[in-house]
């Protein structure tokens, strides 16, 4: 099978939140059982089976839970020669944040860190998706840390990423205006809800409604891309490719395929706190690391990933992170994706 190049690793289900837009929520919520999280000499023995990794998503619950999670940068780095770490927070743990991106950076030196914030509206409706008075404000203080040490190291990078239900559909400018003009980070990024919501009355946008934004968003990008130390080449195809995005998330809204065949499970892949592995977030496990000697790829091998990778062939979702896998795997979407066109095209 083709090479795992990028891997998402949600490294603890346990959460300081109870946000209502959490597809994750189901996990998050499970009673405690028998099920362990992966100590750090398993997880070492699953990077010393991956081989080389372009980039790694730690994801939860929160992260910055997980006590020795420098330690796993490190264990992966050290075995997969990865690239680039990613890692989303909800900047709830300012004093630990900022020390512990701070160790990554001084252990890994020639890693691209990228912390990923969540603000998911201005004060009042971010609170309130988040389920947590004083969210808002905890996760602008991480920003604010983070920007202190983000000067002192080149390699670290900070995004604000926002989740776009119905809900906050109308607070999502005003947001992108107040971040632009009171955070000092490298860019910002809205992307519609995915999966089920631990708030059934929760849903994405529609289709017209995320073009419109979308329409509205584009030059908060150019503006970021202008902020960048990047040449105007690299500016004019990074913008290209979130038009290109943009246009991919209003087609699966309106109901549309993809341009290209989903990659979950042959070039990306999710491993789960309890080592469990699935092709994608929204699918069912596979297998488990547990049981095959903590060879993940042996577990990709499987004959129940090869159906799964069968049928998500077809599947369609608005998971940037496997989007944009897809985007780099398909020689056409990538020109496309490069090219200064409006948008995908949605029938």
């Amino acid at each position: 099978m083709p090479r795992l190049r990028d891997l998402i690793f949600f490294v603890t289900r346990r959460c300081n939140l109870r946000c209502r837009i959490c597809f994750y929520s189901q996990e998050i919520d499970r009673p405690p059982g028998r099920e362990k999280e992966l100590s750090l000499e398993e997880i070492d023995a699953v990077a010393a089976r991956l081989g080389r990794l372009d980039s790694l998503l730690l994801s939860g619950g929160e992260p910055f839970l997980r006590e020795d999670l420098a330690d796993i940068c490190a264990r992966f780095h050290r075995r997969c020669r990865i690239a680039s770490i990613h890692l989303p927070s909800n900047g709830l743990l300012t004093d630990r944040v900022n020390p512990v991106c701070k160790e990554i950076l001084h252990r890994l030196p020639g890693v691209r860190l990228i912390l990923s914030l969540s603000l998911d509206g201005t004060e009042a409706v971010h609170d309130r998706l988040r389920g947590a008075p004083g969210s808002f404000r905890a996760a602008v203080e991480t920003a604010r840390a983070l920007s202190t040490l983000r000067r002192e190291s080149p390699a670290l990078r900070i995004n604000i990423i926002t989740v776009v239900s119905g809900e906050n559909l109308h607070d999502v400018l005003p947001l992108a205006d107040w971040v632009a003009a009171n955070l000092d980070v490298d860019g910002h990024g809205p992307s519609p809800l995915r999966g089920l919501a631990r708030d059934p009355a929760l849903s994405p946008p529609t289709a017209e409604e995320w073009r419109r934004l979308a329409a509205a968003l584009l030059p908060y990008h150019q503006r970021w891309l202008e902020r960048s130390r990047r040449s105007r080449l690299r500016r004019a195809l990074a913008f290209n490719r979130f038009r290109y995005l943009y246009g991919l998330y209003g087609r699966v809204l309106a109901g549309g395929t993809l341009p290209f065949p989903c990659t979950a499970g042959k070039n990306i892949a999710v491993l789960e706190p309890d080592g469990n592995v699935r092709l994608c977030e929204l699918t069912p496990p596979v297998g488990n690391v547990r049981h095959s000697r903590f060879n993940l790829k042996a577990v990709l091998g499987g004959a129940d990933a090869r159906r799964g990778r069968q049928a998500a062939r077809s599947c369609s979702c608005t998971h940037a992170c496997f989007l944009e896998r897809g985007i780099r795997s398909h020689p056409g979407a990538f020109l496309s994706s490069l090219m200064p066109r409006m948008e995908a095209r949605h029938d």
